[in-house]
């Protein structure tokens, strides 16, 4: 039993998605108050009832001003993103952070899968053997 499900919470977070990620449509950002803190921060909400809200980090902000050419998160009304695990990221010693990018073409997704799978097949074992 996957004991990481019973701790749900409100905001999207990095195990509810995988590295091919899921793909969501922007239906409204808000600001919410989040954390011990109080902090306000801005929060994603999706078309996609099943997609909960993603808190957005200045990661994540930044990526979404560059891609849609414009800090009015009005404009980003309406538009696709893919939501996924990047295994890359570490924070505090914790592996893969979510991060957004822009929704994939079939032949983009193909091509990322074939490179995940050669990767997966280097184990550097010499020809000659």
């Amino acid at each position: 039993m996957k004991m990481s499900s019973f701790m749900g919470g409100k905001y999207l977070r990095k195990d509810d998605v995988t590295i091919d990620g899921i793909d969501a449509t922007i239906q409204n950002i808000t600001n919410e108050t989040i954390g011990d803190e109080l902090e306000t921060k801005p929060v994603l909400h999706f078309r996609e009832h099943n997609i909960k809200p993603l808190v957005l980090n200045k990661t994540n902000m930044g990526f979404m001003i560059a891609v849609f050419k414009t800090d009015e998160s009005d404009d980003w009304i309406g538009r696709r993103i893919n939501l996924w695990n990047d295994p890359s990221v570490s924070f505090n010693g914790v592996r893969g952070g979510l991060r957004i990018r822009l929704c994939q073409q079939p032949m983009q997704v193909q091509a990322r899968k074939a490179q995940q799978m050669s990767m997966q097949f280097d184990d550097d074992i010499p020809a000659n053997m």
